[in-house]
């Protein structure tokens, strides 16, 4: 079955090579999504691996042009197809296979890369023992001082800002779409022809000023030279919601409620980089990817 060969071919594939053919990655995911729906074929990391690869390759296909909402309609298709499908028949056995194989090769990687239109996000693998970022992002290109993304310790992970610690700041918010509100995408600078005080050259999609929706910090961690504003479980769900061609905008604020600084994070794969991490831990490889 040609979508079970494409599949195995694509599931392990760099970011280079999955921007080649995109289109085919994705409907040999969708269909292999669509079967282990119906037929549970997969162990939980071996489909957040599966989700991983389907998301990346999404996310490929969006910033070269194509409407979410029909690649909504297309995987949906593939469903469709998928129905009749025995979960026996050597075709799904074949599919599933072919997941298994290109999974042990995302077992073996201890980080990844998930480039953006801009920015990048870097996934890393956390060893339990050690705090570290396990998804992140630098709002500021050569500025480590800044971050944004999932910080692991103690065996938890959170969304979370950090900054220098001498910044004396006191919380922080994310500011994105409300994707109720709101449900496309908006360019006031009409594809890049005109600048947008406020905001950086390269973001396109920032939170439209009719449709935005805030989510604060609710903890405040101070880390030798740096301090970390830490988020409720419920912004990564957020996040995730929203278009990869997006930004977000995050501000840092003092004690008097005034905002000192103002930081812009593209959306990117990060729903992509999330499923990479919860796909396994990488233990023993030493591998990287991307």
């Amino acid at each position: 079955m040609r979508a079970a060969a494409a599949l195995a071919a694509f599931l392990a594939t760099t970011a280079p090579a999955l921007a080649q053919d995109a289109l085919t990655a994705f409907d040999g995911r969708s269909l292999a999504r669509a079967l282990d729906d119906r037929c549970s074929l997969y162990d939980a990391p071996e489909r957040a691996a599966l989700d991983a690869a389907w998301l990346q390759a999404r996310g490929t296909l969006i910033r070269a042009g194509a409407d979410p909402d029909a690649l909504t309609a297309r995987a949906a298709g593939f469903a469709r197809r998928a129905q009749p499908m025995p979960c026996d028949s050597a075709d799904a056995q074949s599919i599933a296979l072919d997941v298994a194989a290109a999974f042990s090769n995302w077992q073996r990687v201890r980080e990844m890369d998930f480039p953006g239109s801009e920015r990048v996000w870097f996934a890393a693998r956390p060893y339990p023992d050690y705090p570290a970022w396990s998804l992140s992002q630098y709002p500021v290109s050569g500025d480590p001082a800044r971050v944004f993304g999932v910080f692991h310790q103690d065996g938890e992970s959170a969304l979370a800002l950090g900054l220098p610690a001498a910044s004396g700041l006191s919380t922080a918010r994310i500011v994105m779409r409300d994707v109720a509100r709101e449900t496309g995408l908006t360019d006031p600078s009409l594809g890049g022809l005109l600048r947008v005080s406020g905001r950086p050259d390269w973001v396109r999609h920032a939170p439209p000023a009719h449709a935005e929706t805030t989510i604060w910090a609710s903890g405040r961690v101070l880390d030798g030279d740096q301090i970390r504003f830490v988020f409720p479980d419920r912004a990564i769900a957020a996040l995730g919601e929203l278009d990869p061609r997006e930004a977000v905008r995050i501000e840092a604020l003092d004690s008097h409620g005034r905002v000192v600084e103002t930081l812009f994070i593209e959306v990117g794969d990060f729903t992509a980089g999330a499923a990479f991490l919860a796909a396994g831990d990488g233990m023993g490889s030493g591998g990287t990817g991307g």
